[in-house]
């Protein structure tokens, strides 16, 4: 199924204008639509975290992290579309995933022009995060999500920090991503699990264990528990709400990378253990699902929620 979605996400790249990747296909017009940088960050963040990817897709990951760093304002943010406006936004999540995916790529390349753009973008985060993150994005017009709005930029800037050798830059991450994992501390029953639930969520246990935070797979696997609580999910793909599928693929991601912390150790509550293991992606996706139906960010959840259950590496 891997090879699948990777197939179709190759044939978006190439039937794209640009090496970027779109967010869906126009079935209307027959062909990929505009390319979009949040959606070819989250892609590239989520393929740079698979232990091998075969050939081509390394030089296509480059292609990628080149035209993401072209978008790149000059504020250091990741525009948050390409489409004509008067003002492109820059992006909280859309810059923390690209930077993550950056120095993901940088620990097995020396790219001067990456390099540039790491230091380009986690200069903004850090002047974003380390007072009150909420005022900084309001002044300064970032795009920020309502739930765990500071994930994604959080996990970035602490690899950063670590590639960088900018200790400032670590304790500025380590305290937005305490400030997460109390968000989840808060999450209620009644709020239905949503595509941002389970990407903010995977973001937060991704740099909290990069952080050897003890419990954080304990408050992330119970926020995920209550926000299914609600359901929102759907049992099989292909399914006739769309919405439901996204959010199913996304929470499949969320439930590899619970299941790849559990393995290294960490004790669940039976309720949530089961929940964690239920949601297997081999179970809910028939392989004739996968086409350009799909959106490519979910095509890339469904790739994450393939992967091999390894120890997680702790930097």
């Amino acid at each position: 199924m891997a090879d699948q979605a990777l197939s179709v996400l190759a044939s978006a790249q190439d039937g794209a204008i640009g090496a970027g990747l779109p967010a869906t296909f126009d079935s209307a017009r027959a062909r990929w639509g505009p390319l979009s940088p949040p959606v070819s960050a989250y892609v590239a963040r989520v393929l740079l975290r698979e232990p091998a990817l075969d050939e081509p897709w390394p030089a296509r990951l480059q292609q990628l992290l080149h035209w993401l760093a072209g978008v790149q304002r000059a504020d250091g943010l990741i525009q948050d579309t390409t489409l004509a406006s008067p003002s492109r936004r820059g992006g909280l999540v859309a810059t923390g995933n690209a930077l993550s995916a950056w120095c993901d790529w940088q620990r097995e390349h020396d790219d001067s022009r990456i390099a540039r753009a790491i230091t380009r973008s986690a200069t903004a985060l850090a002047d974003l995060l380390a007072h009150d993150p909420a005022r900084a994005c309001a002044r300064h017009g970032v795009v920020v999500p309502d739930f765990l709005p500071a994930a994604e930029a959080a996990r970035g800037l602490l690899l950063a920090g670590q590639a960088l050798d900018r200790p400032a830059w670590w304790d500025i991450a380590a305290r937005q991503i305490d400030s997460a994992l109390a968000t989840c501390d808060d999450t209620t029953k009644e709020t239905v699990f949503e595509l941002r639930t389970g990407r903010a969520l995977d973001s937060a246990l991704e740099a909290a264990m990069r952080c050897q935070t003890v419990d954080a797979v304990t408050r992330i696997a119970r926020a995920f528990d209550k926000r299914l609580n609600h359901g929102g999910l759907t049992r099989r793909i292909p399914a006739r709400d769309m919405d439901k599928t996204r959010r199913t693929l996304a929470a499949a991601a969320l439930a590899r990378s619970l299941q790849t912390a559990v393995k290294d150790g960490v004790l669940l509550d039976r309720r949530t253990a089961r929940r964690v293991r239920g949601l297997k992606i081999q179970r809910i996706v028939s392989p004739g699902a996968i086409d350009h139906c799909l959106a490519c960010d979910s095509l890339a959840d469904l790739v994450a929620g393939c992967r091999p259950i390894t120890r997680p590496q702790a930097r």
